[in-house]
């Protein structure tokens, strides 16, 4: 191989390396097309992969929700490894879910029927987990300031609508 590995290599860096040995030791189209589908990345964090400082030390990981990159101390951890989410956004699809809950009750007195029901709570469902129903900056000044908000469901999609502090009440 010709590059010396200095620091440990990213994701999309080892990639590289791998297709690089394939071609340079003329490994068959056939295993190399194998190959390719057993180690191509599988989740979103090899999808888009941690990012490193200069020494290597990660430094952000990847939001599903806000679909984009937010800072470690944003994020979710579990034994030390990325759930794919940060606190904001967690704390704004927990409230979707609950309004979720609420939003059947609505429903079911509303006069629809069962089906029509079923299909708009199936929307507002899946509303909560695309990254449209989120907003980073909105949502982690939210989170960051302890700011109230209710959410509801209009129109297809969800409306945030933050309630008056002590002082302004």
């Amino acid at each position: 191989m010709s590059k010396v590995i200095t620091k440990q290599p990213t994701v999309a860096e080892r990639w590289d390396m791998v297709l690089e040995i394939l071609e340079t030791n003329k490994v068959s189209k056939k295993v190399q097309s194998q190959l390719e589908i057993l180690l191509a990345p599988k989740s979103a964090s090899s999808v888009n992969p941690p990012l490193e400082d200069e020494k290597g030390n990660i430094t952000h990981y990847w939001d599903r929700w806000f679909n984009q990159y937010v800072t470690v101390e944003e994020s979710v951890l579990s034994n030390g490894k990325p759930k794919g989410y940060s606190k904001a956004s967690l704390s704004k699809w927990n409230k979707m879910q609950g309004q979720v809950k609420q939003l059947m009750m609505d429903l079911a007195f509303s006069g629809m029927t069962r089906d029509e029901v079923e299909a708009e709570l199936e929307v507002a469902q899946k509303a909560t987990n695309i990254p449209e129903s989120f907003d980073y900056q909105e949502d982690s000044r939210r989170f960051n300031n302890k700011v109230k908000y209710e959410m509801e469901w209009v129109d297809g999609k969800w409306i945030t609508n933050e309630l008056p502090t002590e002082e302004e009440a």
